[in-house]
């Protein structure tokens, strides 16, 4: 690690530049939810940056309340995903990036969160078996009791051709621009706040009733859409990931990896996605048709 600029550090510089740092950040109405999780990251550094170099200094964290309110999150309607399933293939949009299709391809017939894949690994993604799936038991998650197994039965080769051309030779699923390793550790190379920016501007493209749709809609819209199916509730419990001590959490701890990765269960699940979320691949299937005919 080096130390560097030409700024003395003391106690006070190091405390207005985090105070500067905050209301610069709160300007650009970043969630304070969001905030108070930089925040973290940044004193993580501090202190690493105090130990290694033996620094005699102490600083104040500024507090962050977090006055945003919980939002009902919006549902994305069949109509709106159908529209953003096609944007996102559109390369002569100027906000496409390869790693963005990728990114989407599987947020949309999913469960997954974008820090999720942010730290996948390559290895964890198979897609030239029977049933295309993602292994998310190797990934750092937000909660341990969310590790699943995510089926992926919509666009396996696109996303196969994806992974290729982002291929440099890393670890992580998406390329170096965008996904810096720290160690063992997957960072975005901006801060998270930026990519959410760029991602949900994205999505708002295909917002047709301004219902202030973010990538985290995707997961929530995915839920419904499995109830409204009539999915069995265990077998959303086993693709959401759910967490806490009713019945079927326990029952998803009691299965094991062994059991929920078994070729029988993840067959089994992405049937049951195919069957929830079948609207997205209707104008794929036509394609293929009017190419058959």
């Amino acid at each position: 690690m080096d130390i560097v600029g030409n700024q003395v550090l003391t106690n006070q510089t190091i405390n207005d530049g985090l105070k500067a740092w905050v209301n610069a950040q709160q300007g650009r109405a970043v969630q304070d939810q969001t905030l108070k999780r930089e925040l973290g990251v940044i004193r993580a550094v501090l202190n690493y940056a105090r130990r290694a170099k033996a620094l005699d200094l102490q600083w104040v964290i500024p507090r962050i309340d977090i006055k945003t309110e919980k939002k009902q999150r919006p549902v994305i309607s069949k109509e709106d995903y159908q529209r953003f399933w096609e944007l996102i293939q559109d390369e002569t949009d100027k906000k496409y990036r390869p790693w963005k299709e990728f990114v989407f391809t599987i947020l949309c017939q999913s469960s997954t969160i974008l820090s999720e894949l942010m730290r996948l690994e390559r290895k964890d993604i198979h897609l030239d078996g029977e049933t295309a799936y993602i292994s998310l038991y190797d990934t750092e998650l937000k909660t341990k009791d969310r590790k699943r197994i995510v089926p992926l039965p919509f666009r396996t080769n696109q996303l196969q051709k994806l992974l290729e051309l982002m291929n440099e030779g890393q670890e992580s699923a998406l390329p170096p621009s965008v996904v810096k390793m720290t160690g063992k550790k997957a960072e975005w190379v901006t801060s998270e706040s930026n990519i959410n920016r760029q991602l949900n501007a994205y999505i708002k493209m295909c917002d047709s009733e301004a219902q202030a749709y973010t990538t985290y809609s995707t997961r929530h819209s995915f839920k419904l859409y499995l109830q409204i199916a009539g999915v069995n509730h265990l077998d959303i419990v086993l693709l959401a990931g759910w967490t806490g001590n009713n019945i079927p959490s326990e029952m998803l701890k009691h299965f094991g990896r062994q059991g929920i990765e078994s070729p029988e269960m993840i067959k089994r699940l992405e049937g049951a996605v195919r069957s929830a979320m079948h609207f997205l691949n209707e104008r794929d299937e036509k394609v293929v048709q009017l190419y058959k005919s």
